[in-house]
């Protein structure tokens, strides 16, 4: 017999597979064959983090390339509970976040990345480089073929008061910094919704419940924690669910047909650490992560235990291996190989 977690993850995968399949419907020529898309601009190494190679997102209100971009979300766009909701189960309106996204680099690698703030090495001088503020960082390692991974890092950096100060955040925080990956796991939430989409789509979602949040770390998905001088890092690994690595791996390639609205919060189960609040929040505006993504170089990625690593693919000037169906540029980077 099924258990709750295999039944939701059952539907759910019904419901995205659905979704895809009016995606494409909706996105697909009606004639000829399909144009090659364009591959990323050439890579360029010699840029500082967080460009990496030349790529990551820009931040910017409206995408002035077709990489498409990220930008902030307004006041009040989720809703979290309220200092009463333990007794009531009232929400309330997000207040403005505690950390504010400084960047997103997309980097495509032959494994899922962790420890991206100590190993990978464009990012840890950054981060060393500003002692003195505090950071919250992100990564989703994404499956796009061929055993490569996009790995979406996402870094967010602390308001200090007076802009921010709230005691109950703080306790929060400070418990969840302080315990284990399993107290981490089970109290970390990712709240993602669609902004805008094809009119079917919202439909379907619509017909079907809705989009909600969801702990990741409660039997979803593998997630890594670690903790630095300055930092607080989570790694999610969408390869560990049969489900949705095979969503995932269709999802993204329709991404920029999307405007998507995510954030992070610590969920609160305790009075004390009420009114919840958002760690961040960020809009990704029309994303074509191929085009934003970048190889990784092996030089720039050591091992577990800080030594060279290197990567499973030697060739290709010690760049990870293309996905099926895109060569490397002599710059660089990708392009897909016409058909």
């Amino acid at each position: 017999m099924l258990d709750d977690l295999s039944v939701q993850l059952i539907l759910g995968a019904l419901v995205l597979l659905a979704v895809l399949h009016i995606i494409e419907a909706l996105l697909k020529p009606s004639k000829g064959p399909r144009a090659a898309a364009s591959g990323p601009a050439a890579a360029d190494y010699g840029t500082k983090w967080p460009a990496y190679g030349g790529g990551g997102l820009p931040h910017e209100a409206t995408p002035s390339t077709d990489t498409g971009s990220w930008f902030e979300l307004a006041e009040g766009v989720f809703k979290l509970r309220s200092a009463t909701y333990l007794k009531d189960k009232v929400k309330q309106p997000a207040a403005p976040p505690v950390f504010d996204v400084v960047s997103i680099t997309l980097i495509d690698c032959d494994e899922s990345m962790v420890d991206v703030c100590r190993r990978l090495l464009p990012l840890r001088g950054w981060l060393a480089a500003r002692p003195k503020e505090s950071f919250f960082v992100t990564n989703r390692a994404v499956p796009i073929g061929g055993g490569m991974c996009r790995n979406v890092v996402t870094v967010a950096k602390r308001r200090e008061p007076p802009v921010f100060n709230d005691a109950a955040f703080d306790r929060a925080w400070s418990r969840f910094k302080e315990a284990d990956a399993k107290y981490r796991d089970l109290h970390l939430k990712y709240l993602p919704q669609l902004a805008k989409a094809p009119r079917a789509v919202e439909s379907v979602i619509t017909m079907l419940g809705g989009q909600r949040p969801v702990i990741m770390g409660k039997g979803y998905l593998a997630q890594q924690h670690s903790t630095g001088a300055n930092y607080v890092e989570v790694d999610t690994d969408i390869q560990t669910s049969l489900v949705a690595k095979k969503i995932a791996g269709q999802f993204i390639g329709y991404c920029a047909a999307l405007t998507i609205d995510e954030a992070f919060i610590i969920e609160a189960k305790r009075e004390d650490e009420l009114p919840e609040r958002l760690l961040y929040q960020v809009q990704f505006r029309h994303v074509d992560t191929e085009k934003a993504a970048r190889p990784l170089r092996a030089e720039d990625y050591v091992g577990a235990d800080g030594k060279p690593r290197p990567l499973k693919a030697a060739a290709n000037g010690g760049l990870t291996p293309p996905p099926p169906g895109f060569a490397h540029c002599k710059e660089g980077g990708f392009v897909r190989i016409k058909e």
